[in-house]
């Protein structure tokens, strides 16, 4: 009889152990998901930000508190750390392209009333031309290195990810890794198409600047005195 109590008990004992290791399972699978939903829907909230159609109507005290903030814990902590501290670093660079375009007016430098004040040489207009042509084309060379499959998967390396969190970020970072791959990147284009308007305001100063006595300005219109130059001109600007 006493042989059968131990044996009871022994046998209720186990079932109270594989109970409550049951329940702690559940408790950290529960746990687990509601990390991960924390996880997607901070990366929702800065979708909504970035998506805007210009990047000039991005919210940017907004965003600058997304990145910052910390919202998930567990084992998707590291991999929230490691997508903020992409998008953080890779929009320095889309914030300064973006205030030196819409700062700039690049091909204001070659309107007749510029032109005018610069006339013959033009050394501050091309200087001007040439420091934003410096300034956007590293940060468009930043830019494609960030969209590179490497760089993110540096931030991942960074933040310690492996197995179950490395798979989360690369599935979120995925339309950046699939940009270097020929998907449609809208401000890598729009910076590209800036640099080369740069380099076409760089092209007509030079032009105008070797041929001083080719040209002048008169009621408030770039004049030419011959064809030959007029059409060279017109090809470097219609490039823009």
């Amino acid at each position: 009889m006493e042989r059968k109590k131990k044996t009871a008990a022994a046998v209720t004992a186990v079932m109270l152990v594989v109970a409550v290791a049951a329940a702690c399972t559940a408790i950290a699978l529960h746990r687990s998901a509601r990390q991960y939903d924390l996880l997607m829907s901070e990366v929702a909230q800065v979708n909504e930000q970035v998506t805007a159609e210009l990047t000039g109507n991005i919210d940017r005290q907004e965003l600058t508190m997304l990145l910052e903030r910390r919202a998930v814990g567990g084992k998707y902590a590291p991999v929230e750390s490691a997508y903020k501290n992409y998008m953080d670093d890779l929009f320095v660079i889309i914030y300064d392209a973006t205030d030196a375009v819409s700062g700039s007016g690049v091909m204001s430098v070659l309107s007749p009333e510029s032109l005018a004040d610069g006339a013959p040489e033009l050394k501050e207009q091309k200087a001007a031309v040439a420091e934003l042509s410096s300034r956007l084309s590293k940060d468009l060379d930043d830019y494609n290195a960030m969209k590179t499959a490497s760089a993110v998967d540096s931030y991942a390396s960074r933040s310690g990810l492996s197995g179950r969190q490395l798979e989360t970020y690369r599935g979120i970072m995925s339309a950046y890794i699939n940009a270097e791959n020929g998907a449609q990147d809208n401000f890598g284009i729009t910076l590209g198409n800036a640099v080369e308007r740069c380099a076409a305001a760089e092209d007509a100063l030079e032009i105008l600047s070797e041929n001083p006595d080719g040209w002048f300005v008169a009621d408030g219109k770039l004049k030419f005195r011959s064809s030959e130059l007029y059409n060279s001109y017109s090809e470097i600007v219609g490039r823009k």
